[in-house]
């Protein structure tokens, strides 16, 4: 009879006689609780969520204010998301009822697509203050935040 705790733990490499590959916790994925901090090297201008069977619960909308030297967001529930309206490639508008955000940039067909998915994770905006090179594809130029007026 084989051991019933092979089934959920790696083998041991002495006896496999191999070289275990197996990850630790500090090369892990992110976890849904917190969106990774932005890469100062290289620009992404939308994190995706991997390795999850389940959808994201929360997009966040980043941008860099030159003024106090900080990153500035806003946190929407996917749930919340009404409606994607993609407009050409160079602007996507997301209607979450009572806000609504519009995402300008090159290559957001890309955007959408994920958007549509439920696995982005974050949306971040380009700034040459943190990032040298520009990027030639995929940019998000500006994101927007329109909020409905109250209802008298």
């Amino acid at each position: 009879m084989s051991n019933w705790q092979e089934m959920f733990e790696p083998r041991r490499a002495a006896m496999v006689g191999q070289v275990s590959t197996a990850t630790s916790a500090s090369t892990a994925a992110p976890t849904d609780e917190g969106v990774p901090a932005p890469d100062l090297k290289v620009y992404h201008p939308w994190i995706l969520q991997r390795g999850r069977s389940h959808p994201a619960m929360f997009i966040d909308f980043r941008r860099f204010d030159p003024k106090s030297g900080l990153l500035m967001g806003c946190q929407m529930s996917y749930p919340m998301l009404l409606s994607i309206e993609y407009t050409g490639d160079k602007l996507v508008s997301l209607d979450f009822g009572q806000r609504k955000f519009m995402i300008e940039g090159a290559g957001l067909i890309d955007l959408a697509r994920h958007l549509q998915q439920g696995i982005v994770l974050a949306v971040q905006e380009y700034s040459e203050s943190i990032w040298n090179t520009k990027p030639e594809a995929n940019r998000v130029t500006r994101i927007a935040r329109f909020d409905a007026a109250p209802q008298r």
